[in-house]
């Protein structure tokens, strides 16, 4: 009868332990790091121009009186206009120039009111809004000419909304996935008009 007893007082220790351990390999479980990796185009063939040179102009001015947040971003949108023109666009002429022009690369932040009330009370809100804008203008100019003879354009917004709460992991989280986005957007874009309008500068890989 005792070893029974025993066995009773001691099943609830065995299963509080099993917990207890189930518990600490939950706390322990590494957690997937966000991927904060700027956008690849190099899975995607290059356009060949025939043009010497590509060259970067910046354009873009902030305004003042907003609350900017693209310097925050993983990969800042000027930085992922570069990195896209870099695995997009390759030289391969005698001469004329290639300007690629940065027209926008703003991310806005705006912070949202708290709903009230029950509602607001027991459920999480966005507490932030992010509007990301990107523009690329690529110019073509002649030999020792200052204008130019073709140009095309591209732009694109994005726009996300950020939960309370929510961690500077996740936030940064966030922002490379609108880079992503952005870029992917600009990309379909620029890409169409290359080969719309850019078609006698084009030469074959």
């Amino acid at each position: 009868m005792s070893m029974n007893i025993s066995k009773i007082l001691l099943a609830p220790k065995i299963l509080l332990a099993l917990i207890g351990a189930l518990l600490l390999n939950a706390c322990n479980a590494p957690v997937d790091a966000p991927n904060l990796s700027a956008p690849s185009f190099t899975d995607k063939p290059s356009f060949a121009f025939d043009v010497a040179e590509i060259g970067f102009v910046n354009e873009y001015k902030p305004d003042t009186n907003a609350y900017h947040v693209e310097k925050s971003f993983p990969t800042p949108p000027e930085k992922a206009i570069e990195n896209w023109a870099h695995d997009r666009l390759y030289a391969a002429g005698k001469d004329r120039l290639m300007q690629v022009v940065i027209t926008e690369a703003s991310v806005i932040g705006q912070s949202l009111p708290k709903k009230g009330g029950l509602t607001g009370s027991f459920t999480k809100q966005p507490s932030e809004r992010y509007t990301a804008n990107i523009g690329v203008e690529l110019r073509i100019y002649g030999k020792n000419s200052g204008l130019s003879e073709a140009s095309v354009r591209g732009k694109t917004q994005v726009m996300r909304e950020l939960q309370e709460g929510a961690t500077p992991r996740e936030r940064e989280a966030l922002f490379a996935e609108m880079t992503r986005d952005l870029m992917n957007n600009l990309n379909k874009t620029l890409e169409d008009n290359i080969q719309r309008y850019f078609s006698r500068y084009l030469l074959a890989n």
